[in-house]
């Protein structure tokens, strides 16, 4: 992250917050010095990361549990937020299940739209608007190397990925000549509760390491501000650079879903 990018206010929003990914960049952007304010659903592990911070870093934490999947929370959020110089804004949260599409009740993928894509966009276009304004801040949408091809067992998840990705770099553009940065983060693998509580398989010898939110969220911080898109870790880069390199779309959704259904065997009707 630019330096000026690190003294352009005092808030950093983190929606999806409450552990993992959304933890990490809470507690990074604490120690950066940023006032946090955390949202996600569950009120007892939102309180948990606040103690946290407020135990280890001399800033100020503010705590909105929210249901991203209703609108009428989204409003809650941008009232709560109004007096608060918010100058960076992360979009963490996300819903997914792992299961053939066909598999899933219809609920399930309007549910992975709305909190994936609708109250994303609303939430961007608000504190977008508002950094506009004052001409500076710095924006980073969570979205995922699913997002790079079509990913069976996750069909929805990867296509809201890939629509957050697509969002991300365009805005990157428009937004640079307002001062205003954002980054688009796809990571793979990482090591969150959501990861561990699908109880995957062991991954092919040949699958690069799955990472920790720590190193994901260094990475991502890190980035801000030079480029619109990165793929944090090197083994996941390499992988990414050979697949293009050597397969075709065919190839690469065939080599996603042969990956997704070994790590998924429980979730895979007979």
């Amino acid at each position: 992250m630019d330096n000026s990018v690190s003294k352009q206010g005092e808030w950093a929003l983190i929606a999806g917050a409450s552990e993992g990914l959304g933890s990490a960049f809470a507690h990074e952007l604490a120690s950066r010095g940023f006032n946090v304010v955390l949202i996600a659903r569950n009120q007892a592990k939102l309180d948990l990361v606040s103690a946290s911070i407020k135990e280890t870093y001399d800033v100020e934490v503010k705590v909105i549990q929210a249901d991203l999947s209703r609108n009428q929370d989204l409003e809650v959020i941008k009232n709560a937020c109004e007096a608060l110089s918010v100058s960076m804004f992360v979009y963490n949260a996300a819903y997914s299940i792992i299961n053939p599409f066909l598999s899933q009740d219809i609920s399930d993928h309007k549910k992975t739209i709305t909190v994936n894509c609708e109250s994303l966009t609303d939430l961007v276009y608000h504190f977008a608007n508002k950094m506009k304004i004052k001409r500076r801040g710095g924006i980073i949408l969570m979205s995922s190397m699913s997002s790079l091809q079509g990913s069976p067992l996750i069909a929805s998840y990867a296509a809201s990925k890939a629509y957050i990705r697509i969002l991300g770099e365009s805005l990157w553009y428009e937004m640079k000549s307002l001062n205003v940065d954002v980054l688009v983060c796809c990571a793979g693998a990482t090591s969150t509760p959501n990861f561990i509580k699908s109880k995957p398989e062991q991954q092919s010898k040949f699958a690069p390491p799955v990472m920790t939110p720590e190193s994901v969220v260094k990475e991502t911080i890190s980035k801000l501000g030079t480029q619109p898109f990165l793929i944090p870790g090197r083994s996941n880069r390499i992988a990414s650079f050979f697949m293009n390199l050597f397969m075709g779309n065919k190839e690469k959704v065939n080599v996603m879903g042969k990956t997704m259904y070994k790590m998924y065997p429980q979730n895979i009707e007979d």
